[in-house]
């Protein structure tokens, strides 16, 4: 009985190739589109999943509205604001400050051969590799 269902499945199948190509690429378009989904959806929920006391980490960032009404997220505070969490709310354990800091730095290298690394400009979008944080 299933070898009569293969046998009308595949004459289907040979007998109407448009049909069958469009249901074989929604399907595997749907299903691609679940896994993109899901991935993306498992790395935000599980992203600093590392960290001991994961739930009490936060952090503070600016909300810049521009005179067009568009409010743009940026991940800076002013530099007091650190002091002002540590004595200005209760249960605050720890507070630690990033400071991106742009540098030109030059390596002396072999046969007298300096290395130079220019500091990128702190209006474009790129960001520096050097960030210092506080000591705690």
């Amino acid at each position: 009985m299933f070898k009569n269902y293969f046998k009308t499945a595949c004459c289907n199948i040979l007998k109407n190739k448009t049909v069958t190509v469009i249901n074989i690429l929604g399907l595997t378009l749907g299903i691609t589109a679940c896994l993109i989904i899901y991935l993306d959806t498992k790395f935000e929920l599980t992203y600093d999943d590392f960290h001991p006391g994961k739930e009490w980490i936060y952090r503070a960032v600016s909300v810049l509205q521009e005179s067009s009404g568009d409010k743009n997220y940026k991940p800076t505070v002013p530099k007091p604001m650190a002091a002002v969490i540590k004595t200005g709310f209760t249960g605050v354990e720890k507070v630690a400050q990033f400071h991106i800091y742009y540098a030109k730095v030059l390596i002396a290298g072999n046969n007298n051969n300096a290395k130079r690394f220019d500091a990128p400009n702190k209006d474009d979008d790129e960001q520096s590799d050097i960030i210092i944080s506080d000591p705690e």
